[in-house]
């Protein structure tokens, strides 16, 4: 049995394919290189996820300053268009009120 199994290889390694039997590849039966590759290709997408969400949530923050930031500029210009037309009507620029509130 064991001679004509080696023929057999032997004829088949010569028609240049491969045998049809041995270990079935990936799970437990990968060698311990491709295991523990796979193991650090897992724990490199798990980094690069925190990362990505530490950075995703730094970006949002930096949006919503932006954004107060904007609004206060927006208020900032209507209140000085508020008061100039005040002082071009012949008003004062500030009022009592405004000017105890600096």
């Amino acid at each position: 049995m064991v001679a004509g199994r080696r023929r057999w290889l032997a004829q088949i390694k010569a028609e240049g394919k491969k045998a049809p039997c041995g270990r079935k590849k990936g799970g437990h039966n990968r060698p311990v290189v491709e295991r523990e590759h796979a193991a650090y290709v897992r724990q490199c997408r798990r980094e690069w996820r925190q990362l990505d969400l530490a950075l995703r949530a730094d970006r949002k923050a930096q949006r919503a300053e932006t954004r107060r930031e904007r609004e206060q500029a927006r208020r900032k210009a209507e209140d000085h268009a508020r008061r100039k037309a005040r002082f071009d009507a012949g008003g004062p620029y500030w009022t009592d009120e405004e000017w105890g509130n600096l």
